[in-house]
């Protein structure tokens, strides 16, 4: 990859969300966290960077846990399309398109409020989230009301996203409790009590 090719990814994000957002004049602060790949550090897009008011952090070599929120979203991909073939481009591109839907609209996130993201960016668009940080200096973002109140403030599809990733989480820990249903028919089952003898 070329760092041409990062700047036009870069633009199409500025134009299509950052500008459309007005995330500036809201005072939201953009970090791009990168290795050390000579794309990224290109003096052009270095400057580019700067001139957009981005951030730009380099990790440092052979430090993976400095990108931990790359790490653990590759980590559920990988774990979202384990066993799955993909014999075309186009086959992947459809699973893809099912993966961020979830992971946008369904998959709750601890580090935004318990929120899936969609309806995390809707709260804060409606000024009930609460931002502070913790001695690190780490965002640490809270509801300003209890979550089940949320339905009455936001859009009622939004309400049923989370809803559905709720049923969703209780599905994954019933089945790493009782392990996966395989089998929908009723299934006759024996108890057999046996007792110690004297």
């Amino acid at each position: 990859m070329k760092w041409t090719q990062v700047r036009a990814a870069w633009e199409r994000i500025i134009e299509g969300l950052l500008q459309e957002e007005n995330l500036l004049a809201k005072g939201v602060h953009i970090e791009i966290r990168s290795d050390n790949g000579p794309q990224f550090l290109a003096a052009k897009l270095r400057e580019f960077f700067y001139d957009n008011h981005l951030c730009q952090v380099f990790t440092h070599p052979y430090t993976p846990q400095e990108n931990g929120h790359v790490e653990s979203f590759h980590s559920i991909l990988s774990r979202a399309t384990q066993g799955d073939t993909f014999w075309t481009l186009s086959q992947l591109e459809q699973r893809l398109t099912i993966f961020y839907e979830k992971y946008n609209n369904s998959r709750v996130h601890t580090a935004i409020a318990m929120l899936p993201p969609a309806l995390f960016w809707e709260a804060w668009q409606q000024n009930q989230v609460v931002r502070s940080r913790d001695k690190r200096g780490r965002n640490i973002f809270k509801l300003k009301q209890p979550r089940y109140l949320l339905s009455g403030n936001l859009k009622q599809e939004a309400a049923s996203r989370l809803a559905a990733a709720r049923l969703e989480a209780d599905e994954r820990v019933e089945n790493k409790v009782n392990g996966p249903v395989t089998n929908t028919q009723p299934q006759l089952s024996v108890t057999r009590t046996v007792r110690k003898s004297d």
